[in-house]
């Protein structure tokens, strides 16, 4: 039978072999963020572009395409918060 110190001293144990990151988390979510809304604002503005090209009605897809990759930009903004 396992008594709370027990725990606890396992569980320091754990922490003292886990190793640092190399890479802090705040690090990752700045570099996550600052890649999903650019990526999404080129990926809609291309999209636009193309439909632009088959619909010959530039520049309102281009348009359209940039207002959804912002709104899709947000949506994955939002979530990632969330998660970390």
């Amino acid at each position: 039978m396992h008594t709370s110190t027990d725990i606890s001293d396992h569980q320091d144990e754990l922490e003292e072999d886990r190793k640092p990151d190399l890479i802090s988390r705040d690090f990752m979510r700045l570099i996550a963020i600052w890649s999903i809304v650019p990526a999404w604002l080129i990926g809609g503005a291309f999209l636009g572009w193309l439909a632009d090209l088959w619909l010959h009605t530039f520049p309102y897809g281009v348009g359209i395409g940039l207002i959804v990759g912002l709104a899709l930009s947000v949506r994955d903004v939002m979530r990632l918060r969330d998660n970390f």
